[in-house]
């Protein structure tokens, strides 16, 4: 009781003790949840860091310090939760989205594979800014903008070339 008074009043010394006791059991409890040793620590920082920074809002008694302790590791451990389940969906929503864009795209690299007709022949049949921007957009994986300014010239110039590019595409396979 008296190190939680000292640690409340700003005592370094006195939280460095508590952290030595309490430290190691803390951490196993977060390392079950995440099984990840890297993140286990980085969440056992913030938690005592939170506490220290919060330490005169906590009630002196040991069992409230502690509680305390383990509240902002539940915090913690559910906003990595959070954050990972953000991350697969944003995942899965970029793995849809290129899936829909690939069977929506006019020219399938691997139908024109099988069908054995070289890339280079179909794309010179094509005008050459059409075919430069396609090249740049389509098989380089350039934006509409990094693509205008290469070329230097307006992205509606880049969308619209692209949209010609398709279309002549589409009628030559």
């Amino acid at each position: 009781m008296g190190n939680i008074r000292k640690i409340i009043e700003g005592n370094q010394k006195a939280f460095e003790s508590f952290y030595y006791e309490t430290h190691q059991r803390l951490y196993t409890f977060i390392f079950s949840k995440t099984h990840d040793k890297d993140l286990s620590q980085e969440i056992l920082q913030k938690a005592y860091i939170i506490l220290w920074e919060n330490r005169s809002k906590i009630k002196p008694e040991q069992h409230f310090f502690e509680a305390y302790l383990f509240k902002v590791i539940r915090v913690e451990l559910v906003k990595n939760y959070k954050r990972k389940i953000s991350e697969q969906q944003a995942n899965l929503i970029f793995e849809q989205q290129r899936t829909l864009n690939n069977e929506k795209d006019p020219i399938i690299i691997k139908g024109i594979a099988a069908n054995e007709i070289k890339i280079s022949d179909i794309l010179s049949k094509l005008p050459e800014k059409q075919r430069s921007v396609f090249e740049l957009i389509k098989l380089q994986g350039l934006s509409y903008l990094e693509a205008a300014q290469e070329l230097k010239v307006s992205k509606r110039t880049v969308e619209s070339n692209l949209r010609e590019a398709i279309l002549r595409l589409k009628k030559i396979v």
